[in-house]
């Protein structure tokens, strides 16, 4: 088996080559899209899964999470950095209802690299380790919370920018 075709299974598919092969490593949601693209096709939707027909993703097993999905994917293997990344690039987690546990972002959408490709890291000045959610995409109002939402606000109240 030659390096490359080893190296492509760490990684979905986009012209040829994996995603975790591209120049593209630097944003969080293209490894993540390629994360849960391959965790599919490996058959690890029990760690890992697509939820809300695409819109969102959730960590069933934390545990295999860590020991057989990051290291293909990320440098660190702590899940509280992984979670941490999230936050600061705007995602969502709904800490109660139907969908707890489950992240999201308005521009986080299964097969939408192009939308992927245009998140961005966003720190609010106040306070500088804290996220802000900032895109021409969404509308609302803030959360008071980085990081956690209602469920039931993550379908009808997208976040919107903080200044």
């Amino acid at each position: 088996m030659s390096s490359k075709s080893s190296r492509s299974s760490k990684g979905a598919q986009e012209g040829g080559k994996s995603i975790a092969e591209t120049t593209e490593l630097t944003n969080l949601p293209l490894k993540l899209h390629a994360l849960l693209e391959d965790a599919e096709n490996r058959g690890l939707t029990s760690v890992v899964s697509w939820e809300n027909n695409g819109k969102a993703f959730k960590v069933h097993d934390k545990e295999r999470f860590v020991k057989e999905i990051m290291p293909n994917f990320f440098s660190t293997s702590n899940y509280q950095s992984f979670q941490r990344n999230c936050n600061l690039w705007g995602f969502r987690t709904a800490s109660k209802g139907p969908s707890k546990g489950e992240c999201s972002h308005a521009m986080f959408i299964r097969g939408n690299l192009n939308a992927c490709r245009k998140m961005r890291v966003i720190r609010n000045k106040t306070f500088p380790d804290a996220p802000t959610y900032s895109s021409s995409a969404t509308t609302g109002t803030s959360y008071s919370t980085p990081g956690t939402v209602d469920a039931s606000d993550v379908a009808t109240q997208p976040p919107s920018s903080m200044n």
